[in-house]
């Protein structure tokens, strides 16, 4: 056998690392402000460039040009762009900011191409000021504004097309001379707007909305005592319907939250409800179900701020949801969770002025959870931030030493789980305010002097290695740094721009970086031409916006059944970043190929784009073929590949019961891993609140007599229960349900679930990847989780209930410490403890299949992920084959010698189509098999 080869990409690049995007600087250079277009494909940035004053600039990200394009036209002696105001169109088409220039001192509101300079267009008309930043419609069509145009300091609400000149309406009706708008907020569809004013009485605020394009249409929407007023501006709710608002609109000095329907069919509903006199609400945000308002208030006890939810248009339906008994304890901050189940809030809860963070369902059904440790004497939580997939939470503090802002991360629904994401700091280490999440929610950026040299660096690290954090930007000069308000993540993650006085103390410039970030998008448009019996020319467009590339592989493979063709394999063909087409040659005859394109950057490579042709002439002979080799078992998604597994892995008129698991998390469908391959069954993914066709097809298929769902309701909704039994044809009461209160609970009630055995493994349950290439070797043990640095009761508790002999941790000691391992000896009665892991999760996958038998089939599955694996440890276990970790583009070097070290491998099975796992990577274990 022949050792793996490592995909290897061109060193020429776009920005893969820190690259000045704001064109040749002046002596006073100062970008003031950056924004990355929808569709990623520009930058738009406010600056001096030309010291004549603050302009409009925009960039293509593609690399086709290096020049930046001044959108606006040269203001007047002294005017300029207002350096904050960037609002680009959904489309990406148009670019909206204000500024004074045609008349110094006199602000208007302005449209622009995003792609050519000079045709600004005035859209706003009059001599007042812009007064708030523009807005534009969420089609794209209308931009409206707040200005004093009609009256001295008296602000109106105006509309007006993006492009057309001298269109300005009127939405807004004043009838008091002083009468002031603010606080405007579009509707979903973008037909209507909701606005806070006092239009009626002078200094009575109250909620208004009006049609986008119609002047004169608006209408007062709360309903108030001339006394009461409106205090926060108004919410539309996600579906467009409901207005919320708080304010004293029944008693006076007695602030409630309260709604009414969008088109006012209805009378306004307090939803609040106080204890006592003094009660107040505020802080008010909507789930995206557009079902519950949550907001905060002193409504249990006088003083003492608390969350709470109520339905959105029911009056009595108020639930508490935070506790605290701490005088003058104040809830700063609160968000829901993008799944809509949880509430995350920051305050003193516990001890007064020690801010800490909190969540709690939404629905009440438990109570509050305190996320974060205690902190030491004067450390607080300074910000934080939801995942994308709603899974765990991204803290600011200085948490563990006073005075050392770090960046952690921490399950949503687990106490004490925090672990630190930003890595070793230094003494004086600081981030300037917050971190944040790429989009895809893999990775994050944060702002520091962790290298300890006093300047602030940016950074990023990947959620599923935390500690090991990546320097984005290039070391500034002394007294330079970077600006954390300016960082704008690429909409497909693959880079980020940001501002700082990097080269220049100073001088500000815009800079992009794809150092650390995500791979590109994959190629488009990929076409073959000039097809002959030996060669072939291929050509591809450009990922899409401004992924960043460094280059493409170009693979040919020959077609179905893979690795049975007697045709030339060839090799992978490097392409520069700079080409887009290369013919392929040394094609055999008569064969049907797929070649593959991926693009590269300094984060990897992207999922690939296909084209297939049959060379010309008489194709070669095929041997016959044998029943060894690579198999790849894949779908169109996760839900598919797991059913794909399950169907090609299991007899379906063997198999008795079906598990059902989440396939947006890892915890539940990993714990439950053990049970399945002790039942022989398969394990099949779900939505939340949807049963996939394609997963229903696979549970009619088996037709179970017992039907498992892993997981409780927040995992595995009631409906997706009725319809997996609708599914297996059983009434949905025979349905069973392992569930606990978290993810540490659940893996305890499965393992209560397993005969008792010597040995219980424990993994980490804040990433996957040793308890998914466990789940192989445990021989049917139970898996449990804990956290990184402490042992939850429900994990001590299983241990208690189960005594092993032996407690196995999965991973080193960043998954589990020491002391966590040594604690779950205790708590197993005294039980031994040993470990399996290595320096990384490649390494740690061998050091579990070292304790297998020779095996002569290994399953493989992307290390970076898991969905794909999650259905494969059952049937990886009842063949006692290991499954080893590799990445989408390469096999590390630890997997690859381990399996050319086999004896007797005969067969490997894939897990994941090729978005997962590139062709090149089969081709190299196709290698390693031969």
């Amino acid at each position: 056998m022949v050792a793996a080869l490592a995909l290897a990409l061109p060193a020429a690049a776009t920005y893969p690392t820190q690259t000045v995007l704001s064109g040749a600087p002046t002596a006073t250079t100062s970008v003031s402000r950056a924004e990355i277009s929808p569709d990623g494909a520009w930058v738009v940035f406010t600056a001096n460039l030309r010291n004549k004053g603050t302009e409009l600039w925009s960039l293509p990200l593609d690399g086709s040009t290096t020049t930046p394009i001044r959108l606006t036209n040269t203001p007047v002696p002294g005017g300029g762009v207002w350096p904050t105001d960037i609002v680009i169109s959904p489309d990406s088409r148009y670019v909206v900011t204000t500024g004074d220039l045609e008349v110094d001192e006199q602000w208007h509101v302005y449209s622009v191409p995003i792609d050519r300079g000079g045709q600004q267009l005035r859209l706003s008309s009059g001599n007042g000021r812009v007064n708030t930043t523009p807005r534009i419609s969420p089609d794209s069509s209308r931009v409206l504004y707040i200005e004093d145009l009609n009256a001295p300091n008296v602000h109106e609400l105006f509309s007006a097309p993006i492009r057309a000149a001298d269109s300005q309406i009127t939405l807004s009706t004043t009838v008091v001379s002083e009468g002031d708008v603010t606080g405007m907020t579009f509707a979903p569809d973008g037909t209507h707007v909701a606005y806070l004013g006092d239009l009626t009485v002078d200094d009575h605020w109250e909620v208004y909305v009006a049609p986008v394009d119609t002047a004169g249409g608006q209408a007062t929407l709360s309903q108030a005592p001339p006394t009461g007023n409106v205090t926060s501006a108004p919410r539309i709710s996600p579906d467009g319907t409901t207005v919320v608002y708080a304010g004293d609109l029944t008693v006076d000095e007695r602030f409630e939250v309260y709604s009414r329907p969008l088109d006012a069919s209805r009378d306004q509903v307090r939803l609040s409800s106080s204890a006592h006199p003094a009660g107040d609400a505020g802080l008010v945000t909507i789930t995206p179900d557009s079902s519950t308002v949550v907001y905060r208030g002193d409504l249990t006890t006088d003083e003492i701020q608390g969350v709470y939810a109520a339905p959105i248009g029911t009056s009595g339906g108020q639930v508490p949801l935070s506790n605290s008994s701490v005088p003058g304890a104040t809830v700063q901050s609160l968000a829901i969770s993008p799944d809509g189940e949880r509430v995350v809030y920051r305050g003193d809860l516990r001890e007064a002025a020690v801010n800490e963070l909190f969540s709690a369902p939404v629905d009440g059904s438990t109570t509050q959870v305190r996320l974060t440790a205690t902190p030491p004497t004067g450390g607080d939580v300074a910000a934080f931030e939801i995942a994308p997939d709603a899974a765990t939470v991204l803290v600011s503090g200085d948490l563990r030493v006073d005075g050392r802002r770090e960046v952690f991360l921490a399950p949503i629904d687990a106490g004490g789980g925090q672990v630190v994401l930003s890595g070793p700091a230094s003494a004086g280490a600081a981030t300037q305010a917050r971190a944040q999440f790429a989009p895809d929610g893999t990775r994050v950026a944060f702002v520091g002097d962790y290298d300890g040299d006093g300047v602030d660096n940016l950074y990023s690290a990947a959620v599923a290695d935390p500690g090991n954090r990546t320097r984005v930007s290039t070391p500034p000069i002394d007294g330079g740094d970077v600006d954390w308000e300016s960082i704008r993540f690429a909409p497909d993650s693959s880079f980020l721009v940001y501002i700082g006085d990097l080269l220049t103390d100073e001088r500000r410039e815009l800079c992009g970086s794809g150092a650390g970030q995500q791979p590109a998008h994959a190629p488009t448009g990929v076409t073959a031409t000039s097809v002959t019996e030996t060669s072939a020319r291929i050509t591809w467009q450009r990922p899409w916006g401004g992924s960043q590339v460094t280059g493409y592989e170009v693979t040919p493979t020959p077609a179905a059944p893979s690795g049975s063709s007697g045709a030339p394999r060839r090799a992978a063909v490097a392409v520069g970043p700079d080409q887009t087409t290369t013919t392929l040659t040394g094609l055999a005859p008569g064969t049907a190929y797929t070649v593959s394109v991926t693009a590269g950057n300094d984060a990897g490579a992207s999922a690939p784009g296909t084209v297939s042709f049959t060379t010309a002439g008489d194709p070669v002979p095929e041997p016959p073929p044998g029943p060894d080799g690579i198999q790849r078992l894949s779908g169109d998604n996760r839900y598919a590949t797991a059913a794909a597994i399950a169907m090609d892995r299991f007899d379906v008129d063997a198999v008795d019961t079906v598990y059902l698991a989440t396939g947006a998390n890892f915890p539940d469908a990993l714990a439950g891993g053990p049970l399945a391959a002790v039942d022989g069954a398969p394990i099949l993914l779900t939505t939340r609140d949807r049963l996939p066709e394609v997963t229903a097809d696979a549970i009619a298929a088996f037709a179970p007599n017992r039907l498992v769902l892993l997981g409780g309701p927040a995992a595995i909704s009631e409906d997706v229960r009725i319809e997996a039994a609708v599914a297996a044809g059983m009434s949905d009461q025979l349905v069973e349900r392992i569930a606990g209160d978290n993810r540490y609970a659940t893996a305890a009630a499965i393992a209560a679930r397993l005969p008792a055995g010597d040995t219980v493994f424990l993994a980490t349950g804040t990433n996957f990847p040793d308890a998914l290439t466990g789940g192989a070797a445990t021989g049917g043990a139970p898996i449990l989780l804990t956290l990184p640095d402490s042992l939850p009761g429900d994990t001590a508790g299983a241990l208690a209930d189960l005594t092993p002999a032996t407690v196995t941790a999965l991973g080193g000691v960043a998954a589990v410490a020491d002391a966590t391992l040594a604690t779950a000896g205790t708590a197993a009665g005294g039980a031994s403890t040993e470990r399996l892991s290595g320096d990384n999760r490649f390494a740690t996958a061998t050091a579990i299949a070292d304790t297998l038998p020779t095996p002569d089939t290994i399953y493989v599955a992307v290390g970076a992920n898991f969905p794909d694996a999650l259905a494969g440890g059952p049937p990886a276990s009842a063949e006692s084959a290991p499954i080893l970790l590799v990445t989408t583009a390469s096999i590390p070097e630890v997997i690859a010698t381990w399996i050319d070290d086999l004896p007797a491998l005969r067969r490997i099975v894939i897990l994941g189509g090729e978005g997962a796992i590139a062709v090149a990577v089969e081709d190299q274990l196709r290698a390693l098999l031969d």
